[in-house]
């Protein structure tokens, strides 16, 4: 009898945490993912694989944007010194465990709360500031934040990095310009 009542318990038992584990959300990582490569996808589209120039009174500083793979875009930090990179400080935009996309950028931690391929929307929980990026036209960007001491960044598309840094070092050895000629000079087929 004791063995009856007590297999009788270990059922009822059972069926308790059985019914306790049907009500618990199910997290389904499949969908997770494919919302972030969505996402994924918008950022590119909005920072579109390109070197982009930023000036910030006397100083001019390269910020080149290059994804890799489905979850993970380098950002490329640099500026230039006597017509070649100096100072190259190379980010990531990544996908975490928890499937958040987060941009490790500039020493600070951001999250992504939204994209689309025209603006992002970024949040940093430890000095709960927003960054936004969107594209004021097809040559530029605008990061602004919620922070009152900062203004906003003007971020303008250049050529290729590839073709920025031939012509910047040849720039130095030349004493030319070319650098900053967005005539696009590869051959046409």
């Amino acid at each position: 009898m004791y063995a009856c009542n007590s297999a009788s318990n270990n059922n009822q038992a059972t069926t308790t945490n059985a019914d306790t584990t049907q009500n618990l959300p199910v997290r389904d990582e499949f969908a997770e993912k494919q919302a972030a490569l969505k996402q994924f996808d918008a950022l590119e589209k909005l920072f579109n694989n390109q070197n982009y120039l930023l000036v910030s009174g006397n100083d001019s500083t390269y910020h080149y944007f290059s994804r890799l793979g489905k979850f993970q875009i380098f950002t490329h930090h640099f500026s230039l010194y006597r017509g070649d990179s100096t100072h190259l400080q190379i980010d990531t935009i990544q996908l975490n465990n928890n499937n958040q996309i987060v941009w490790s950028w500039q020493n600070e931690r951001w999250i992504l709360k939204n994209a689309t391929a025209f603006s992002s929307e970024w949040a940093n929980a430890s000095t709960n500031t927003t960054l936004q990026i969107q594209q004021k036209n097809s040559q530029q960007l605008v990061v602004t934040t919620n922070n009152q001491t900062s203004s906003a960044m003007v971020l303008k598309k250049t050529i290729p990095i590839s073709l920025f840094l031939i012509r910047s070092h040849y720039d130095y050895q030349h004493h030319t310009h070319l650098a900053f000629d967005t005539t696009n000079f590869t051959k046409k087929h």
